[in-house]
């Protein structure tokens, strides 16, 4: 079976799949292996991929604050662990990293300081 034929085919359970058909009503309208219909329905290519409602970093809030740490001269971890302590930040140490490492204050710096 060609490649074309198979994103048909999981389009076609997909948008049936939307319409409230059964597993068991596709796979015979289909005329496929209700298996395989399944594994299609479960497959990443035939579900809605959505992100997330804002993308935008957990740090973005609190850009002021970890500027002028970071060039007060704290590490990405310092900056974490008193995000954590004094904001009740629950966001990954991370994206906290990645945060930092965005600033334009960081670009030419090289790697993140060490503790």
């Amino acid at each position: 079976m060609s490649n074309r034929s198979k994103m048909e085919q999981k389009q076609a359970i997909a948008g049936l799949k939307n319409q409230g058909w059964s597993d068991r009503r596709i796979a015979k309208e289909l005329g496929l292996n209700r298996r395989t219909m399944a594994r299609h329905a479960d497959s990443k290519c035939t579900k809605v991929q959505t992100g997330k409602e804002d993308s935008r970093s957990q740090c973005a809030k609190y850009d002021s604050q970890i500027r002028q740490w970071y060039e007060s001269g704290l590490s990405t971890e310092r900056i974490h662990q008193d995000l954590e302590r004094e904001h009740a930040f629950k966001g990954s140490y991370h994206s906290v990293y990645r945060f930092v490492m965005s600033l334009d204050i960081a670009q030419g710096m090289g790697s993140c300081r060490e503790l």
